[in-house]
C-alpha cells in the first residue's frame, strides 16, 4: 500500500516539475516557478529514495531525505513570497534560506544525525510561520495577480495544511519509531505520505482547472513578453488589428466582464488563439495591457 501511493506521489511530482519548468521559460515570475519546480522534483526525488529504502532497508537514504526536506520547505516559501514581493529574481537576502540544509549537511557530516529530526522540526514552524504570516496579508500582498489572487490563496491554504499535517505526523512518527516501531507498518508514515499526495495530486488538479490555479503566471509572462516584443515604429498588420479589435468587442458583452476570474489566458482560449499573440495585439493596438484595458471596460 505505501510503495503503491508512493510511486504515485512520485510520478504525480515529475509530471508538476515539468509542468512549472515550462512556465520557468517565460521572462516573468521564472524565479517564483524555478523555486516551486525544485520543489516538486525534490518531492518526487524524496518519495522514490523513501521506496527504495522500504524495499532494501539502506539507513542512508532517511538522512538524505531529511536533507531534501530542508531544501523544498524553505523552496515553498520562497515561491510565495517572491509573488506576494514582486520579485522576478533572487536576492542576497534569500541565501538565508540555505541555512537549513547547510546545518543539516553538518550534522549528517559530524555523524549527529539525531539531530535531523529537531533541525526539520525547527525548519517546518519557521516557513510554516512565514507562510501563515502571507496568508494573513493576503489582501495586500497579492493584489497585483488581480483576479487571479483567489486561486493563488486557495493553493496557499493548501500548502499551509500540508505543512501542518506533515510536521504532526512525523513527530507521531519519531516517537513511534522511538519506541520500537516498525517503519513498514507506521501507520503515521502512510498518513504522512497520503497528506502528500492530495497536496500533489491537487497541485495537478490546480494546473489544469479553468481557471488554473498557476493562471496569473499564464497572463503575466504573456504580457511581459508582448511588451518587451513591442515594435513602436510602424502600424501593427491587419491580423493584430483584427484580433484586437475582436477581444475589445468580447470585452463589451456583459457576461464576460461578469467573470470575476476573467484573464488574458481565458480570454484566449475564448477567441481561440495564443496569450501570447492576444496580449500583443492590445499592447500593439490599444496601447495598453490586457489588465488595464480590462479594468478600463468594468470601470
Amino acid at each position: 500500500m505505501i510503495l503503491a501511493v508512493l510511486i504515485g506521489t512520485t510520478t504525480l511530482g515529475l509530471v508538476m516539475t515539468v509542468y512549472l519548468i515550462g512556465l520557468a521559460t517565460r521572462r516573468r515570475h521564472r524565479f517564483a516557478c524555478c523555486a516551486l519546480a525544485l520543489a516538486f522534483a525534490l518531492i518526487s526525488l524524496s518519495a522514490a529514495l523513501l521506496a527504495v529504502h522500504l524495499i532494501h532497508d539502506v539507513p542512508v537514504l532517511v538522512r538524505v531525505r531529511a536533507l531534501l526536506a530542508l531544501i523544498a520547505v524553505p523552496c515553498l516559501f520562497l515561491y510565495f513570497n517572491a509573488l506576494g514581493t514582486g520579485r522576478f529574481a533572487p536576492s542576497k537576502q534569500d541565501l538565508v534560506h540555505v541555512l537549513p540544509v547547510a546545518a543539516g549537511s553538518v550534522a549528517v557530516a559530524a555523524q549527529m544525525s539525531w539531530l535531523l529530526d529537531g533541525m526539520l522540526a525547527v525548519t517546518y514552524l519557521v516557513y510554516l510561520s512565514g507562510l501563515i504570516m502571507i496568508w494573513k496579508d493576503r489582501a495586500n500582498r497579492f493584489t497585483a495577480l488581480g483576479a487571479n489572487a483567489r486561486q493563488t490563496v486557495y493553493w496557499l491554504q493548501s500548502v499551509i495544511c500540508f505543512l501542518a499535517a506533515t510536521l504532526i505526523l512525523d513527530m507521531i512518527l519519531a516517537v513511534d519509531l522511538a519506541h520500537g516501531g516498525y517503519l513498514k507498518q507506521s501507520a503515521p508514515l502512510l498518513l504522512s505520505i497520503l497528506s502528500l499526495v492530495v497536496m500533489v495530486a491537487f497541485s495537478l488538479i490546480g494546473a489544469l482547472g479553468r481557471p488554473s490555479m498557476f493562471e496569473h503566471l499564464h497572463t503575466l509572462s504573456a504580457e511581459a513578453d508582448a511588451r518587451s516584443g513591442r515594435k513602436d515604429d510602424g502600424a501593427p498588420d491587419a491580423g493584430l488589428q483584427d484580433l484586437a479589435e475582436r477581444a475589445l468587442l468580447a470585452l463589451m458583452d456583459p457576461q464576460v466582464l461578469a467573470d470575476d476570474g476573467l484573464s488574458l489566458a481565458r480570454l484566449a482560449r475564448r477567441l481561440h488563439v495564443p496569450g501570447r499573440q492576444l496580449s500583443q495585439a492590445i499592447n500593439r493596438v490599444h496601447g495598453r495591457s490586457f489588465s488595464d484595458l480590462l479594468n478600463d471596460q468594468r470601470i
